[in-house]
């Protein structure tokens, strides 16, 4: 099954089976199993999901995820199929992420660059759409020279559920296709590659940051490219899963004053250290995927000597920091 089949299966066999099963729940009791072993919900949570990382997973972050749901207890009015990159997003709840959004009853499909709705609605409440609708305008403009061929224009769903209208707002840029009339494999895959640079290109211009525009605060002369680099450089640092690794490899002993916070600080500064993203500046390319070398590419610091090393704004080596420091170690 490729890419092309799970779109098809899904978007023109969804409405008949779970929406008619939603109905009818309605009036008798939910029969047990109906939805969590139907053979639909099966297919989008793991073989569709397995399809589309096999879509993505060249030329994309190793930290890259993707996710498929029907919904959390019962048939969900829009089914999805969604790709993570962490340093946008850890799942469909926050951030902002590429996702196939299924609109059952006319069977269609959106191809969308969207946004983490359920975050936004807890938050905003009555004016969740609204401050959708401005975020997507902002994150718009940011790609709006690498997007061209995408429709910018807000989605519409056949049904007025809050999830669809939020769906609807937070749309960025994308594409639709018809379920009955989908185009080639080829044009597919190529639409969904060219929306995951439009994303990597995103997380490289800040995405949600209004500071992204801003020129480096400490007033130096580098390029906004330059600044964007050194921003994205300290999010992959405060990825939660590469911090984690990292420090399974290198341990929790400082790399540059060999600090040991379990040593000075016993039980209480046990397994503590910051985890450190050494590859140089230089390296991170707009629209390029991100790599985690967790061996090469990371190291642990101290606090202080992490501070050090990004001070004023101007990333140094932890080799050169070393050599600066007035005590022996």
């Amino acid at each position: 099954m490729n890419l092309r089949d799970v779109l098809h299966a899904i978007s023109t066999t969804y409405h008949s089976i779970a929406i008619r099963d939603i109905a009818a729940t309605k009036s008798r009791p939910k029969e047990p199993g109906n939805y969590v072993g139907h053979q639909l919900a099966s297919l989008i949570r793991n073989e569709a999901a397995e399809v589309l990382y096999d879509c993505v997973a060249l030329g994309q972050s190793n930290f890259t995820t993707t996710k498929g749901s029907p919904g959390q207890d019962d048939w969900a009015y829009v089914p999805w199929l969604a790709v993570y990159d962490p340093l946008a997003s850890a799942g469909a709840m926050h951030g902002y992420y590429v996702v196939y959004l299924f609109d059952a009853p006319r069977k269609a499909v959106h191809l969308s660059l969207n946004q983490g709705t359920y975050s936004v609605q807890q938050e905003f409440k009555f004016r969740a759409t609204e401050v959708l609708l401005d975020r997507a305008a902002l994150m718009r403009r940011k790609i709006s020279d690498v997007s061209t061929g995408f429709d910018t224009t807000r989605i519409t769903f056949g049904h007025n559920s809050s999830l669809a209208t939020n769906y609807a707002a937070g749309h960025i840029v994308g594409r639709t296709y018809e379920g009955e009339n989908l185009p080639g494999l080829g044009e597919i895959e190529a639409d969904l590659q060219h929306l995951m640079k439009v994303y990597r290109t995103l997380i490289f211009r800040g995405g949600l940051d209004f500071e992204d525009q801003k020129p480096d605060p400490a007033g130096s002369k580098k390029t906004l490219t330059e600044v964007r680099a050194y921003r994205l450089h300290k999010r992959i640092e405060r990825n939660p899963k590469a911090s984690k690794e990292a420090k399974k490899v290198h341990g929790y002993v400082c790399k540059c004053c060999e600090f040991d916070f379990a040593e000075e600080y016993g039980d209480r500064g046990k397994h503590y250290i910051e985890a450190h993203h050494i590859k140089p500046l230089s390296s991170l390319i707009e629209g390029a995927p991100v790599e985690y070398d967790i061996k090469n590419d990371f190291t642990v610091l101290c606090s202080n000597c992490h501070r050090m090393v990004h001070r004023h704004n101007d990333l140094i080596d932890v080799v050169t920091l070393k050599k600066k420091m007035k005590r022996r170690v």
